[in-house]
């Protein structure tokens, strides 16, 4: 009976990994950062009216678009994004009554409006990024991001000018994250450690130390909790068994420094079959490894997997903080974890603060 429990087990993991393994090369929050960009850039769609997040590769989409063209548009922008598994559309189409209508106005009220927004953003200080030019409503943008972060917030605050019709950029923009931003030791970072400008916490950094404590508790389903964040505030998205996971999560949200307010999007959908099987800690284990393995988290890393009740701890040393969050998503994807504790330290000569 153990022997076809553990084959059970070992083929559930198998299946789970489909289509994870080959979006091992470029992280989740890369994948994010690319898809939101795509979208902000895209013709014919609202990106900032979508959430985006992307589990292990797999990439969710939220919010509400004009009509299905657009849906399916925005599901095509983000399929083409390298790393990305596949996409789940939660995207809703509004009704007619909800369908704003575009306030026209003319490109030199526009051009002024949108250079007044990014110049009074705080966060923007160590960008430098101005409007090039405005044609019919199309607003380009040049200039330097200093990171994936001023470049979205940049993006953002200006497609949500009045009279803007879409979002066009030339900005220079790093290929990589900062890895500070996914630090998870949050009660000994000095707040300059979080890229705290102007008053204002870095999205990447809260999106990141939201999902580390999901993933810690055991009473959220870590993988099906999707994480987006603007400005500070928090939008979660996805599907939950339960209230109580509901409520948790959002309060857990609430609690991560920088976070100014969280709007819980999340839909209770309770399982129609209760019955599920109970894996011992031995197998358990034997899965968190294999897909540590299987995603390469092991390489230039050294994990060492301890399971009681379900409960995963990862000690050992990785090279960055981003392999840190990578990990900990990795073992939480397998069945019959209920919760990851890292306590993984990072060795890399630009992690090193104290």
């Amino acid at each position: 009976m153990r022997k076809e429990l553990k084959h059970a087990l070992v083929a559930a993991v198998a299946l789970s990994l489909q289509g994870v393994v080959h979006a091992g090369s470029r992280p989740d929050a890369w994948i994010t950062m690319k898809a939101k960009t795509a979208l902000y850039l895209a013709k014919d769609v609202t990106g900032t009216a979508i959430n985006v997040d992307t589990i292990n590769g797999h990439v969710t989409l939220h919010g509400t678009m004009r009509d299905a063209e657009e849906k399916a548009r925005a599901v095509e922008v983000v399929n083409a994004i390298e790393g990305v598994s596949d996409v789940r559309d939660l995207m809703r189409v509004a009704s007619r009554t909800q369908t704003a209508t575009m306030m026209k106005r003319s490109d030199d009220l526009v051009r002024s409006d949108v250079q007044k927004r990014l110049k009074a953003a705080r966060s923007l200080d160590d960008s430098n990024i101005v409007v090039k030019s405005v044609d019919e409503g199309v607003v380009l943008l040049t200039g330097r991001a200093a990171s994936f972060d001023d470049n979205q917030r940049a993006l953002y605050y200006t497609a949500g000018q009045p009279g803007v019709v879409r979002v066009a950029s030339e900005i220079d923009v790093p290929d990589t994250l900062p890895d500070e931003d996914f630090r998870a030791d949050e009660e000994t970072l000095p707040a300059a450690g979080k890229r705290d400008l102007g008053g204002v916490t870095s999205d990447l950094w809260i999106t990141s130390a939201t999902k580390m404590k999901l993933a810690a508790d055991s009473r959220t389903p870590a993988t099906e909790i999707n994480v987006d964040c603007h400005d500070g505030a928090v939008t979660l998205f996805g599907m939950v068994s339960s209230q109580d996971s509901k409520s948790a999560a959002a309060k857990i949200a609430r609690g991560v420094s920088g976070v100014k307010r969280v709007e819980n999007r999340l839909v209770v959908v309770v399982p129609a079959n209760h019955s599920s099987v109970q894996a011992r800690d031995e197998e358990i284990q034997q899965g968190v490894e294999e897909s540590l393995n299987d995603r390469g988290e092991q390489e230039n890393a050294d994990i060492d997997v301890e399971v009681k009740n379900g409960v995963v701890r990862l000690t050992g040393t990785v090279s960055t903080w981003q392999d840190n969050l990578s990990a900990v998503f990795v073992a939480r994807s397998v069945t019959g974890v209920r919760s990851v504790r890292s306590e993984l330290k990072v060795e890399t000569r630009n992690a090193a603060r104290s």
